[in-house]
């Protein structure tokens, strides 16, 4: 590891919420009240995409949390929320960031989905535990360089995104 670098858990850096239940009868999908996330179905290549809604919000996610998918086939799969006051189930935890740069630590849990897939229990409906997420390390370099690494990394991603459009754009 290099010189400044932090071996951390997960736990360390952040707050995991638990999301809940909400009774089939209490959401919709005429846009009445909060929006409301139910799973990986709802996850987008980065953000999640709202279908649901629910006037009887239980917890609720917050602009900038990473929401990590906990039970159900799509275990270890992440979306970084980019809306306030989301409504979120029990399928799904919201990682709340507050020792290193968000950007950071979601793009190192961008990398963990065979590591939570592997580590999953339960024969019908696959999970992992809230110890399982809290416990998980991450090297942490200091704040300038985090954020220099999510530089190169949006500037990666965004010149791959740029070559698939332009390899669309060519098919056709």
């Amino acid at each position: 590891m290099k010189a400044g670098w932090q071996l951390s858990k997960l736990g360390q850096l952040c707050q995991l919420i638990s999301g809940q239940h909400i009774d089939s009868k209490d959401y919709n999908i005429e846009s009445r009240g909060v929006g409301y996330l139910t799973g990986p179905s709802d996850f987008g290549p980065l953000n999640p995409v709202i279908s649901k809604w629910t006037e009887h919000p239980k917890i609720k996610a917050k602009s900038g949390d990473i929401l990590i998918t906990v039970k159900g086939s799509g275990v270890g799969r992440i979306n970084l929320l980019d809306q306030d006051g989301i409504a979120i189930s029990r399928q799904l935890m919201a990682v709340r960031v507050k020792g290193a740069d968000p950007r950071f630590v979601h793009a190192f849990l961008s990398s963990t989905f065979d590591h939570f897939q592997s580590i999953s229990t339960g024969a019908a409906i696959p999970g992992i535990s809230r110890e399982q997420v809290l416990g998980l390390e991450i090297a942490i370099p200091p704040l300038p360089e985090q954020r220099r690494i999510v530089g190169i990394l949006d500037e990666a991603f965004d010149g791959i995104a740029t070559a698939k459009a332009n390899a669309e754009k060519n098919l056709q």
